[in-house]
């Protein structure tokens, strides 16, 4: 079984003192962490109120977004979750296929996958686990938001382990850093929200409004980047990869000449020094 969690507030309800205890423990010199702390114990904020700031409010807890701080320790913090689940001697709690290991934890910043074998009781060793983390680091877990997606699972068993867990059912694909995830090989259609998000973000740019120099920029730093993210994990389908090439050259090509000219795609896709763009070749 597959659990996405969803952190209620995450950055902003960290607690402080749990954090200052983690990098002590961490080996974090009382420097650093005196640092840290100072940063943490500074902020303020304030209610905005018809354009008119109301009084300073003194910050207790959280970390503060925008600091490029903020989401190391973030990590720091979450990684207590991982050790907790490993050093549990909770029989039900393992991994899928073999038994001997614990269940798998997949972070990133404030998106948690967690994967273990499906059963009521795993669940429940894994709740009193993050009501636990919650308690000591301020992280609660949001589990009306929280879903379970399992594999080769009767329903009826499904709908014990949600009920355990307090969260919702959920099937695959599911997605993880805006990836398809799914058992198997991802369907064509799995990618069509990534085409329109490509489509929604070229239009936003409004490449009417830009010469060609900078909507190449846009294209080769920006769009190229989001393919080459999902092409790093995925195969994605030839019909996908000619819709992109559409998308790229439409947005590219706004002039009527330059329009003819970028007919022969594969030789605006070639390296500089051959003559071409240096824009990706998707098919390569």
């Amino acid at each position: 079984m597959v659990f996405k969690l969803d952190f209620r507030k995450a950055f902003d309800s960290v607690a402080w003192p749990a954090l200052d205890k983690i990098l002590a423990i961490r080996g974090f010199s009382p420097t650093f962490r005196s640092w840290t702390q100072n940063i943490l114990h500074i902020g303020k904020a304030a209610i905005l109120l018809n354009g008119i700031p109301g009084n300073w409010i003194q910050c207790k807890n959280g970390l503060r977004q925008g600091d490029p701080v903020s989401p190391y320790l973030f990590l720091i913090v979450t990684d207590l979750l991982q050790q907790l689940i490993l050093q549990n001697s909770e029989p039900a709690l393992h991994h899928p296929i073999f038994s001997h290991l614990p269940p798998t934890v997949l972070q990133y910043a404030d998106d948690t996958l967690m994967v273990a074998a499906a059963s009521p009781a795993t669940a429940t060793a894994l709740k009193v686990i993050l009501n636990n983390f919650a308690h000591t680091t301020g992280l609660a877990i949001n589990f009306s938001k929280t879903t379970l997606a399992t594999l080769h699972t009767d329903d009826s068993k499904t709908a014990a382990i949600a009920l355990a867990m307090g969260c919702s059912c959920a099937s695959f694909p599911q997605t993880y850093l805006s990836l398809p995830l799914a058992p198997t090989k991802p369907l064509t259609n799995a990618f069509n929200p990534l085409v329109e998000h490509s489509r929604k973000l070229l239009l936003g740019w409004h490449a009417k409004l830009l010469d060609k120099g900078d909507r190449l920029i846009l294209i080769s730093t920006v769009m190229d980047s989001i393919l080459t993210y999902f092409m790093s994990m995925f195969c994605i389908p030839k019909k996908t990869i000619k819709t992109f090439d559409s998308l790229r050259r439409d947005f590219f090509g706004q002039e009527t000449m330059l329009a003819q000219v970028l007919n022969v795609w594969k030789n605006v896709c070639l390296p500089k020094k051959f003559g071409g763009l240096g824009l990706k070749n998707l098919q390569v």
